[in-house]
């Protein structure tokens, strides 16, 4: 899911010829042709955004951080791959062997899915029984000592006291080989960021981004990376009613930070299915209908922004809350 779908025969020599295959030409001997082998039957379902390809490994910051792209033996390109297809071979195309080279025309239905660059050390899970290589079994993660690190460096954040989620931070860069953060350069989108950095395919990161936009609603703390705004937890899904379908920023931190860091959400890319697309109302997803449709004896109300919400009844108040 996380590799690109480098074998659906999107990938085009610079002459127009299919170039990449999963099996190899009979008579090869060159295994780094072997790219199935090599790198993992990818499809591409789960495409990264620039975000986490390229921005947060920043020169001087993460330069000899193990994690990152400047860590060739971390990191693939589609670029490093090279043209297999036994066609090309058979036909003594000249492109055969040689590095992938982006085409100038490639479609954005194309780029989405074929080409970009991942995370190989974490991604690459090979199956020495299988003869047909579709990856093999590892451990999934549910915490690590490295987020509770990364937790405890936000808690000190929320408390005003970046001193120590400095230190608390730089426990997991240290160990990565990136360089030290000062105080003052935590914010929460550094936390954001080094989460980002550590935990790529392991955490659920809507469900982060929508547990800290709660806790900025509730607390009203400051957002620093957004200027200075303040949520309202009142207004977390936005207004409701005929205006629920709102794309605007200052609503919820969610919202803000997906739009921001997202090179694909309301910056008009279009594939041949849709455009890429949310709203402030999508920090939460809707309740299932039939939940409250047979909920015969009382009354559960639909998120706001999603159809029925405009049935809901106002929540009894415990006392003294």
């Amino acid at each position: 899911n996380g590799v690109p779908f480098w074998n659906n025969g999107g990938i085009k020599t610079p002459d127009g010829k299919t170039g990449a295959g999963l099996s190899l030409a009979a008579d090869e001997t060159d295994l780094s042709l072997d790219l199935n082998k090599n790198y993992g039957r990818g499809i591409g379902r789960l495409r990264p955004t620039w975000y986490f390809t390229n921005q947060i490994w920043r020169p001087g910051k993460e330069d000899n951080d193990l994690r990152g792209i400047f860590n060739r033996d971390s990191w693939r390109k589609m670029e490093d791959l090279k043209y297999n297809e036994p066609n090309l071979k058979k036909t003594g195309n000249p492109w055969y062997g040689k590095n992938l080279v982006k085409p100038v025309g490639m479609s954005v239905e194309d780029s989405i899915r074929l080409w970009f660059s991942w995370p190989h050390y974490k991604l690459f899970v090979p199956d020495p029984l299988q003869t047909q290589w579709e990856g093999g079994e590892t451990p999934w993660y549910i915490y690590r000592s490295a987020e509770v690190y990364l937790l405890l460096a936000e808690s000190y954040y929320w408390k005003n006291d970046l001193g120590q989620a400095a230190i608390a931070i730089n426990e997991v860069r240290q160990r990565a080989g990136a360089s030290q953060l000062t105080a003052d350069e935590i914010n929460i989108g550094e936390l954001l960021d080094e989460r980002a950095r550590e935990l790529y395919y392991e955490e659920n990161r809507h469900i982060e981004l929508v547990r800290i936009a709660y806790t900025y609603a509730k607390t009203r703390k400051p957002c620093e990376i957004f200027g200075g705004r303040v949520y309202d937890l009142k207004q977390i899904s936005g207004p409701g009613g005929t205006n629920a379908n709102i794309k605007q920023t200052g609503v919820n931190f969610w919202y803000d930070r997906v739009v921001a860091k997202s090179n694909f959400y309301n910056k008009g890319v279009k594939h041949k299915w849709a455009e890429y697309k949310i709203s402030v109302h999508h920090i939460l997803w809707p309740v299932p209908a039939n939940a409250i449709n047979t909920n015969i004896k009382g009354v559960i109300n639909q998120n706001i922004g999603y159809p029925g919400a405009e049935k809901n009844k106002t929540p009894l108040l415990v006392e003294g809350k």
